[in-house]
């Protein structure tokens, strides 16, 4: 699945690593996504949801202070605000089956293993959009990826941030 044309989605990414950041923002980028806010840990992610009020929250587990888990977990207690219904998408490096279970129970929407794949983003991304979680303002429109079979498709590379 290559990457979906999704203009008008706000997404919050934190994780500690510039790296894994910088990784996550360029391949929003490539989806038309221009407004990415970015928290390097679980208390700068849920203070910047006032002024992010994004669509789509993507959280490493071990990021510092609160855990991904956490920031799901408080984000879904607080139904006095109007984004306690942002999907959240979990970024773990060692899946087992209790932490999965426990993001889920915490609120989590979807849990993607590192490293992260394009093409697992998106798939993932997709999933929540077509069950309605992440709901772009404009339709969804898939842009091909070249594979072996087709090598001569272009992609653009992403805008520099």
């Amino acid at each position: 699945m290559g990457p979906l044309m999704l203009p008008d989605l706000t997404v919050l990414i934190a994780d500690p690593s510039v790296y894994c950041r910088r990784v996550l923002r360029d391949m929003m980028a490539q989806s038309g996504i221009k407004r990415v806010f970015e928290a390097t840990d679980g208390a700068e992610a849920l203070s910047g949801l006032a002024e992010a009020r994004p669509d789509l929250m993507i959280i490493d587990v071990d990021i510092p202070f609160l855990s991904g888990v956490e920031v799901a977990r408080m984000l879904r207690a607080d139904r006095s605000r109007s984004i306690w219904q942002t999907p959240v998408m979990l970024m773990v490096s060692r899946p087992h089956r209790r932490l999965i279970e426990e993001a889920l129970a915490a609120g989590v929407d979807d849990v993607l293993c590192k490293p992260i794949a394009p093409r697992a983003v998106w798939g993932h991304i997709g999933r929540l959009v077509e069950l309605g979680r992440v709901k772009p303002a404009d339709p969804v429109v898939q842009r091909p990826v070249p594979t072996a079979q087709n090598p001569s498709e272009k992609v653009e590379p992403a805008a520099a941030a």
